[in-house]
Parts: structure tokens; C-alpha cells; sequence
């Protein structure tokens, strides 16, 4: 990342501790938000999966007897199933494959050169800080995804027992007629 710093001699050893732990307390924060959002992600799923073994059991169960088939309400189960299956597999892609995790800070082997002795150490405080930024808008990208995905997923849980008791509404009033 480039650092936009015109005056870096303005820098003093304090300034950059200062900035430097700012960017560490923001990063923990947002590793921290981001586990908190895959235990998120693991519950709606479990939820979606309740919602298709549920749906999918009970239209099984109305198959028992095919004389007497409710298709008013096989439809809807059907429509609630799939979707939430659909949902399902966005919320696995989206939030819970494996993403590499962000190391907090940088390796000795990469601080410990020649060529990062020859700065003061407020110059490589700020290089450091800028590093932190990279991971910090890298993580922030994650959980904003995570995040999206959960929130798709909470909605279509929510709307889906209205939409799946308009068509079985639909299908008993004007098609199985």
C-alpha cells in the first residue's frame, strides 16, 4: 500500500506507536467481528437446513396415500424447500468456505534485512501500519460478504412462510379446482 504522507519526516516515534495501535486494535476488532459472523453463518444455515428436512419430510409424508395427492400443498413445500436449499448453498459459498486467515502481524524474516535497517524505526512503524491497512480492508471486504449473505438468507426465512401460504392460497382457490 502507498502511504499518502507528503511530510514523513513530521512523523515522530510516538505519532507512529500511536497510529500503529490504532490499526492493531482495529484489526483484532474486525478478526473478532469476523468470527463472530461464521458462528452467525453456521446458525442461519442450521436453520435452512431445519427448514428443508422439514418441508421435504412432509411432503414425502402426503405421498402415503397417492389416491388422495394435496398438490395446494405439495407446491408451496416444494417452493419453500428449493428456495431455502438455494439459500443454503449461497450462504455455504458465500460465507463459510474456507477464506485464508489474516495474520496480525508481518514475519521476522521479512523485518529482520538490510534494507529495513537502513530506516528509523518510525519509518518502518508507518510501513508496518500501512501493511495492517491492507489486511484491515482485506477482512472488511470478508465480513461485509459474510455479512450480505447472512442477512439474504435471515430475509428469505422470514418472507417464505407468506410466500409459501399465497401459493398453496392460489393453488387450492384456482388450479386445483
Amino acid at each position: 500500500m502507498e502511504i499518502k504522507l507528503k511530510q514523513i519526516e513530521s512523523v515522530t516515534e510516538e505519532k507512529a506507536k500511536f497510529i500503529e495501535d490504532q490499526a492493531n486494535r482495529l484489526l483484532a476488532f474486525t478478526m473478532e467481528s469476523r468470527a463472530m459472523l461464521s458462528k452467525e453463518a453456521h446458525t442461519t444455515l442450521n436453520w435452512l437446513f431445519a427448514v428443508i428436512v422439514g418441508s421435504s419430510g412432509y411432503v414425502l409424508s402426503l405421498f402415503e396415500t397417492p389416491d388422495n395427492v394435496k398438490w395446494w400443498i405439495i407446491v408451496p413445500l416444494l417452493l419453500v424447500g428449493t428456495v431455502s436449499a438455494i439459500q443454503a448453498a449461497l450462504i455455504f459459498h458465500d460465507a463459510m468456505r474456507t477464506m485464508p486467515v489474516l495474520p496480525m502481524g508481518n514475519e521476522p524474516k521479512n523485518l529482520l534485512t538490510d534494507a529495513t535497517m537502513q530506516y528509523d524505526m518510525e519509518w518502518i512503524r508507518i510501513s508496518e501500519t500501512a501493511s495492517l491497512q491492507e489486511r484491515i480492508d482485506k477482512a472488511r471486504d470478508h465480513n461485509a460478504r459474510v455479512g450480505d449473505a447472512i442477512n439474504r438468507a435471515r430475509w428469505t426465512l422470514t418472507v417464505l412462510p407468506a410466500v409459501g401460504l399465497v401459493v398453496a392460497i392460489i393453488w387450492r382457490c384456482f388450479i386445483s379446482v
